[in-house]
C-alpha cells in the first residue's frame, strides 16, 4: 500500500509503500509518529525523541533516557490517499482524516481538504 506522508515542521513529504492494511494507519502500528517518523531518517527520529524526552524530563525525572519514549501525534501527518478502498465487500473506506485522528485538530484542518 502507498501513501504519502508529510513531515509538518519541514515540509518534506515521503511517499512509502508499506505491506499493511489501511486499518494499521487508523488503528494499528502505523497512526502516530512512532512508526511514521522513521521514513524521515534516523536523524530526524532522534532529534524528537530528545526534544520529547526534555520536555518530560521537569514533570517525569523518573524517565532514564528517550529510547523508550512515544513520540504520540503530533508532527508526521498521512495526507494520501484521502480514501483508502475498503478491503472487503460492505467494508466502509477508511479516510485520512481517520488515519490522523490522533494528531491536532489545527494540523489536520492545515493539511488536508
Amino acid at each position: 500500500m502507498k501513501v504519502t506522508l508529510l513531515d509538518t515542521e519541514t515540509g518534506e513529504k515521503k511517499e512509502v509503500e508499506v505491506n499493511c492494511r489501511p486499518w494499521d494507519w487508523v488503528d494499528g502500528n502505523y497512526s502516530d509518529d512512532c512508526n511514521r517518523i522513521g521514513y524521515f531518517g534516523e536523524d530526524i527520529e532522534d532529534k524528537q525523541r530528545k526534544k520529547i524526552y526534555e520536555e518530560l524530563l521537569p514533570e517525569h525525572p523518573e524517565v532514564k533516557d528517550d529510547e523508550n519514549i512515544c513520540l504520540g501525534s503530533e508532527r508526521i501527518l498521512l495526507i494520501e490517499p484521502l480514501v483508502f478502498e475498503p478491503e472487503s465487500e460492505g467494508d466502509l473506506p477508511y479516510t485520512a482524516r481517520a488515519a490522523n485522528r490522533l494528531y491536532p485538530e489545527e494540523l489536520i484542518e492545515k493539511y488536508l481538504p
